[in-house]
């Protein structure tokens, strides 16, 4: 969940008379659901590579017309370097409080 999305979710908790630390539990949670869905993603891909290598779903026909199946194999580095990815990306992108961006945000209510 991008702070874009979530501005006038920001602005109306704000108006309430929530705090920015207060309002820093909406970015905790995009934290949370970017860990979960990469959690869940590479949860999928080790049950796929696990179901290619038990019971080999894909395979190849080989010029000979006999198939041969996709060999898999599962790399913990691949894995790490996907997690650190999803970390990487999610802290990249702003992460704080549109106020403090340099660069003016379109604002499409206002009529010019």
């Amino acid at each position: 969940m991008l702070v874009w999305e979530k501005q006038k979710d920001i602005h109306v908790l704000k108006a309430l008379g929530r705090t920015m630390e207060g309002s820093n539990d909406i970015l905790k949670r995009g934290i949370l659901l970017a860990l979960l869905g990469g959690g869940c993603g590479i949860l999928l891909a080790v049950f796929i590579c696990w179901l290619q290598s038990t019971y080999h779903l894909c395979r190849c026909r080989a010029v000979h017309s006999s198939s041969i199946t996709i060999p898999v194999k599962l790399v913990p580095t691949d894995f790490l370097l996907v997690l650190s990815t999803i970390i990487i990306v999610h802290y990249l992108h702003p992460g704080y409080p549109p106020e403090k961006l340099r660069i003016p945000l379109l604002n499409l209510d206002k009529k010019s």
